[in-house]
């Protein structure tokens, strides 16, 4: 009897290593590994931050090869709103890099690259300043990849703008920047390069660091001050800016 017992039991281990191996084998099924979306602002980064990279997780099911393969990808152009394919010297605002599944591997990445040269003109020309650019792309399946996970596991939106807004927590932060303004709040992130400044949870920035910066603030204020003199930093409502 407990012959018997084993003898079935080895026979259902082989049957499913057999059939998962099957299975395996016969995917190469590609997908966005990742959400099916992203969004990205140059107005939170210094002024001489002109290109971002988005990196695009993708994933194949089955074995890998022994050969590198081509991942063919396409623009979305019913989901791509106000940019332009291209080069800033070609007045573009993003480019599609190659994507190429290296041998022995079953994940890549799609790299896409933005630029922030012509964002605030283009939108501005079309009466959009306050609106994003979006880019979609599109995983097309080929011979070496099957498309069988799904058109949604196919796609990916990358949403951009540089159109600076103020931090929702300014209010915790009038102690040590004074009142928010937008030519304010671009001074702090090309002086410091720091965005985001939480006042709560395991991130926050204790007072002592937050008067570090506005000793660091008031230091830059006045060299630049002291360079245009006779243009002092102004924001955008007229009033000088203070620290």
């Amino acid at each position: 009897m407990n012959k018997i017992l084993i003898l079935l039991f080895c026979s259902l281990i082989f049957a499913c290593s057999q059939g998962d191996e099957f299975d395996f084998k016969g995917g190469n099924k590609i997908y966005v590994a990742s959400g099916d979306s992203t969004t990205f602002s140059f107005a939170v980064k210094p002024q001489e931050y002109i290109v971002h990279e988005i990196k695009v997780p993708i994933r194949v099911t089955g074995v890998a090869t022994s050969a590198d393969r081509i991942v063919t990808v396409e623009l979305d152009k019913e989901r791509t709103l106000y940019a332009k394919e291209g080069t800033p010297e070609n007045g573009g605002h993003f480019t599609i890099e190659e994507c190429v599944l290296q041998k022995d591997s079953v994940n890549s990445v799609i790299v896409i690259k933005l630029y922030r040269d012509h964002i605030k003109s283009t939108l501005k020309e079309l009466g959009k300043e306050n609106e994003d650019m979006t880019v979609g792309i599109n995983i097309v399946p080929t011979g070496d990849f099957l498309g069988e996970m799904g058109e949604d596991e196919l796609c990916f939106i990358v949403t951009f703008n540089d159109r600076l807004t103020i931090p929702s927590n300014w209010n915790s932060l009038k102690t040590y920047f004074g009142e928010p303004s937008l030519v304010k709040y671009q001074f702090i992130i090309d002086v410091l390069g720091i965005s985001e400044f939480p006042t709560t949870g395991d991130n926050k920035y204790e007072a002592g660091e937050l008067y570090y910066f506005q000793d660091e603030l008031r230091v830059a204020l006045v060299k630049y001050n002291n360079e245009h003199k006779d243009k002092p930093l102004t924001d955008e409502n007229g009033n000088r800016v203070t620290f």
